[in-house]
């Protein structure tokens, strides 16, 4: 048809070339995806035939059933060598072997994946059609034998931005807790959490920060029974630092209510506080010293310390400096008192530490949460603390 802005084949005219095209091109033009558009943006070689968009969606199409293959064949054929690895050390340790960390680590990996593909079989037994939809919007679904080299890189970086957003999630949280005209009894608790949050954001140094939360840190050992080990128990803990905690150690489903989410986060601190107890009664420096890159790596995102950008050694570091703040904090509190049978609980000691840590990782001047922490420093200079 005829244009107001020039000939009537305007439309139909390459901007930078002026080269006619046929009417079934324009077709296929305003039916093709953005995505699919602007994958062929881009200059054009003189004399150079001009990309078919069929064909280049059909050769992303051929990637991706190769990656998705790829995946398949190694996320099986992993956990299938990890089944068999855990069945030797199983074997080992009833014939009186000792475990190493690399051993406890597959034995911890092996319990992780079996629980991710329970997870699978039983949303696909209520209903088949949401497996996708479960797989797609929960990347850490599938067991860890499933990720490519690619995948563990993106995933590191992105539990190091998660700490930054689960503490600020926990301070928003805590703000609308206040505000709660609902429940004035309910409003007055979440204001005294407050204060004692804020002591926390300026106490000197870390230590003197968890010792503000003196009194919910211990437990009566007394009222165990003989043989019987505490529990992981966040009872009382507030609902804002389980939602940021949960965004902090890379759960799903943080929109969940708060009592929902504490058994993911539960699950993880559990998984910690065993992790530590191996290393710290085998001795941390000579068990760290045996691990690799990407075992300090995973070791050092679950505990939100460490960078993903950092090497071997700085991992290493960090790590071997986590156990040294839990040794600390075990003689440390001084509500606690062993004689007596008050013991400083394992488990709300590390859900205290990684805050801190999500709050030193806020506060480090290169790295995720930039702009929420323009917001409140401007242009000033930062100082770091902790």
């Amino acid at each position: 048809g005829s244009s107001a802005l020039g000939s009537p084949s305007w439309p139909m005219r390459r901007l930078e070339g002026g080269r006619g095209v046929s009417r079934e091109g324009c077709q296929s033009l305003m039916s093709a995806s953005p995505r699919s558009l602007l994958a062929t943006i881009g200059p054009v070689a003189p004399g150079a035939a001009e990309p078919n968009m069929i064909q280049v969606q059909m050769g992303k199409m051929g990637d991706y059933v190769k990656e998705g293959w790829k995946r398949c064949k190694l996320g099986f054929s992993g956990l299938w060598d990890n089944w068999g690895k855990v069945r030797e050390i199983r074997k080992m340790e009833k014939a009186g072997g000792t475990l190493s960390i690399h051993d406890f680590m597959t034995l911890q990996k092996d319990r992780a994946d079996s629980t991710k593909l329970l997870h699978m079989i039983a949303v696909y037994a209520l209903s088949p059609n949401l497996l996708p939809y479960y797989i797609i919007f929960y990347n850490r679904a599938l067991p860890s034998t499933f990720n490519l080299p690619k995948d563990l890189e993106a995933h590191a970086r992105q539990l190091k931005g998660t700490r930054s957003a689960g503490l600020h999630t926990m301070l928003m949280e805590m703000e609308k807790a206040c505000m709660n005209e609902k429940d004035e009894r309910a409003a007055n608790t979440a204001k005294d959490q407050k204060k004692v949050a804020k002591s926390i954001l300026e106490a000197p140094n870390w230590l003197a920060a968890v010792q503000t939360l003196g009194p919910e840190l211990v437990y009566n050992a007394t009222a165990l029974k003989k043989g019987q080990r505490r529990r992981a128990d966040l009872g009382g803990v507030p609902p804002a630092v389980i939602k940021g905690a949960n965004l902090a150690v890379g759960a799903p489903l943080n929109f969940l209510p708060a009592f929902i989410l504490k058994f993911q986060v539960k699950s993880a601190i559990f998984n910690i506080a065993t992790m530590d107890e191996f290393i710290s009664k085998a001795g941390a420096e000579q068990a760290l010293a045996t691990l690799g890159h990407q075992e300090l790596l995973d070791l050092c995102m679950d505990r939100c310390v460490g960078d993903p950008s950092q090497g071997t050694e700085h991992l290493r570091a960090a790590a071997l400096g986590w156990m040294r703040e839990t040794e600390t904090l075990a003689t440390s509190v001084k509500e606690a008192d062993p004689a007596n049978g008050i013991l400083v609980c394992p488990y709300r000691t590390r859900l205290a530490l990684l805050g801190l840590h999500a709050v030193e990782s806020a506060r480090g001047i290169e790295g995720h949460g930039d702009l929420a922490k323009a917001v409140y420093l401007g242009g000033k200079s930062l100082k770091l603390g902790y």
